[in-house]
């Protein structure tokens, strides 16, 4: 059977799709759903929280051909987004997406600012950003992403402000307390390789040795702050 299909899950809320073949399509669905795995967040999150037996499929209706699988399924997305409440329309799409995989596929710009429009309506709980992040994870970017990414960000210069926001970032708000050979005592040392490099001491030893994997180096001694050092 071909044609739309919806999911209709609690609240009134709806997922609405197409196929060739709708049950093997339902199968797909409920696998993913069942897996944790599914690409849409919202429908997953809904699906965790509820439970499969809250969510219900069924035919919207059959068509004869893909051509008009993909005019109805757009008219089913516009009436959806349209007329519904906002939070009760799981797609994150606004428009049909042609059916076959869409990898590779450019969006005109209509498509573009259909989705952004889509994204400001929707309501995003800090559940569902925690189940898209959890469904992302693990997901591998392709090399030909990396390398787009890469290729931008390739001679852009950071200001000193977002360099060391940047280094501050990684190290967790600790702080270190470091005394030289000589007895000098530094307190509240966050940037140690800065440190390092200013005292002519090698970053990588300093730091292993303030983790403990050293008891100095080059006389140098030191040790991450508690509390009660502060």
């Amino acid at each position: 059977m071909m044609g739309i299909y919806a999911i209709r899950g609690p609240n009134d809320a709806v997922y609405v799709g197409k196929a060739k073949n709708i049950k093997k399509r339902w199968g797909q669905h409920r696998s993913h759903l069942r897996s944790g795995v599914h690409g849409t967040p919202h429908l997953q999150y809904a699906w965790n929280k509820y439970g499969e037996t809250a969510f219900v499929f069924e035919i919207v209706e059959l068509v004869d051909s893909q051509e008009r699988m993909i005019v109805r399924e757009q008219f089913w997305l516009d009436t959806l987004f349209g007329t519904m409440p906002k939070g009760t329309v799981y797609n994150h799409a606004t428009f049909s997406q042609g059916g076959g995989h869409t990898k590779g596929r450019k969006n005109n710009d209509r498509q573009i600012q259909a989705l952004i429009d889509a994204n400001k309506r929707r309501i995003w709980t800090p559940e569902m950003r925690a189940e898209s992040a959890r469904v992302r994870t693990g997901l591998k970017q392709s090399r030909s992403t990396i390398d787009k990414r890469t290729a931008k960000s390739r001679g852009q210069k950071r200001t000193e402000e977002q360099l060391t926001n940047r280094v501050l970032s990684r190290t967790k708000g600790n702080k270190y307390t470091i005394i030289s050979p000589d007895g000098t005592v530094y307190q509240n040392i966050v940037l140690v390789g800065i440190f390092a490099n200013e005292h002519g001491l090698d970053g990588s030893s300093l730091r292993k040795m303030l983790k403990g994997r050293f008891r100095h180096t080059k006389g140098w001694t030191g040790y991450l702050q508690t509390k009660e050092h502060i």
